[in-house]
């Protein structure tokens, strides 16, 4: 008979054979004693979105486990299941999953995945997933499935490991494969699939300040001002005007992120006749100005990574309205993408690292920008085209930090109806509102109460169960 703990936000049920762990938005992750699955509640039943080994070669044959145990811990909400597999020559691989109760985002979980390997040295460790849907040659090319995230990749402890994605040749699925071997008799790793869009994010600016500095809600790079107009109305909130004519501009420090990074913002130009610099590395021409600089030509919005590069170009820009805009380099190729489409793409020079400070609305000598600049962020990943969707929103874009906000924590509950919640748990806002945004639906399958005020936009349905659902004042 299963045995079920709550945990937090998190169900754990004990099997005979195995230990799974049911996620908010109908995730599961099952750990058996031969391999771990990833499941969604599609149509009335769970279906597979990937299959996870770690498996031991000598040489290169699979070795078969003498025996297998899966078990579990609890402490307060934190619980951790491990799997030992013992094969010959006491070689031992020890897998310890832990899952925090208190977590939201459903792209942690688990908050981490340890390898240990025991007396493997001269044996190789092999880490696999398969049964993935995938679309590209790089791991950051994965579509994974619904909740696990858009862009699925894998990190191997020091970093992200970009490995090639294999098709079955029969079957419409990718497999990830990392090879180790094992340098000491006492060895662990840490890896796990992420989602890089917030994983690999540096610095966000949403420009909603009416005051002091433009703060990085992600890090520590703060923006000095020289000018621009705050609390001005925004793509998100509010945002900030730039006049070219009173040398507005901004500042910041910013990590060193080699030539692997991306840019993005939503920007309203007030004049397409004039040369603007959106944003451009501090330094002279050959000392940074063009490292990650995004402008617009007096026609086009461009991308240049490289002071001999030639840019990446969007077409003809010839209005005044809000366009997301988001470049990206990986050291070889460059790519700009406009309002949640790719525009261009260039291959030339390209080798200019991001290793200076940066400006927002100017570059070292000038040039100006002209409008108002809002949700401004870099990453030191190469966004694909399904990261630019997400982050464009089909014109209305996610609010930082991104995450689904159909799960209700505490104070005003502001849910983007482009999430298309479905409400499955009863909810008591305390006194607090209900705030709507978006296109979309947002369904009532259970009781929310006491709310003060509901503000829902014309592009957003609520949808009320019969008999399941309910609003009460």
């Amino acid at each position: 008979m299963a045995k079920k703990y709550y945990i937090g936000i998190l169900v754990l049920v004990i099997l005979t054979a195995s230990i799974y762990v049911l996620l908010p938005n109908n995730v599961r992750i099952d750990v058996g004693k031969t391999y771990s699955t990833f499941k969604v509640w599609e149509n009335d039943s769970w279906v597979l979105a990937g299959q996870e080994y770690t498996l031991m070669f000598d040489g290169t044959k699979k070795m078969r486990a003498s025996s297998r145990v899966v078990n579990y811990t609890i402490d307060g909400n934190v619980t951790k299941i491990y799997r030992y597999a013992y094969f010959k020559n006491n070689v031992t691989i020890i897998d310890t999953y832990t899952f925090d109760g208190n977590e939201k985002d459903i792209e942690l979980f688990p908050i981490s995945h340890d390898i240990n390997v025991l007396n493997g040295e001269g044996y190789l460790l092999v880490y696999e997933v398969t049964k993935l849907d995938y679309s590209g040659e790089t791991i950051n090319g994965i579509l994974s499935p619904q909740e696990f995230g858009h862009n699925m990749r894998i990190e191997w402890e020091e970093g992200n490991y970009y490995s090639r994605i294999w098709k079955y040749s029969n079957r419409d699925e990718g497999k990830l494969t990392i090879k180790y071997r094992p340098d000491s008799a006492n060895f662990t790793k840490q890896v796990r699939l992420f989602d890089p869009l917030v994983d690999s994010l540096i610095s966000y600016w949403k420009l909603d300040e009416s005051s002091g500095d433009a703060i990085d809600a992600h890090g520590n790079n703060d923006c000095s001002l020289t000018g621009p107009d705050q609390n001005q109305p925004g793509k998100i909130n509010t945002a900030y005007v730039f006049v070219r004519a009173n040398t507005d501009f901004m500042t910041t420090t910013t990590a060193n992120l080699g030539s692997t990074y991306s840019i993005s913002m939503w920007v309203k130009m007030a004049n397409v006749a004039d040369y603007q610099v959106l944003t451009a590395g501090q330094g002279g021409s050959g000392t940074g100005r063009y490292q990650g600089m995004l402008i617009f030509t007096g026609t086009a919005f461009q991308f240049l990574a490289h002071r001999s590069d030639s840019g990446a170009n969007t077409g003809a820009i010839g209005d005044t309205d809000w366009h997301h805009i988001v470049g990206t380099s990986d050291g070889t190729e460059k790519k700009i993408y406009l309002d949640g489409e790719l525009a261009d793409t260039e291959n030339t020079a390209n080798t200019g690292g991001w290793d200076t400070d940066r400006y927002f609305g100017r570059r070292d000598d000038g040039y100006y920008f002209d409008g108002t600049m809002d949700e401004v962020a870099y990453f030191d990943s190469v966004l694909d085209g399904d990261d630019v969707i997400e982050l464009y929103g089909d014109g209305t874009p996610p609010p930082y930090p991104f995450e689904d906000t159909c799960t209700y924590t505490s104070g005003n509950w502001n849910v983007n109806c482009n999430d298309n919640c479905s409400i499955t748990s009863n909810v008591n806002l305390g006194g607090n509102n209900l705030s709507l945004s978006g296109v979309g639906s947002f369904d009532v399958q259970a009781n929310i109460t006491d709310f003060g005020y509901i503000f829902k936009p014309n592009g957003c349905q609520i949808n009320v169960w019969t008999g399941v659902g309910s609003l009460q004042k």
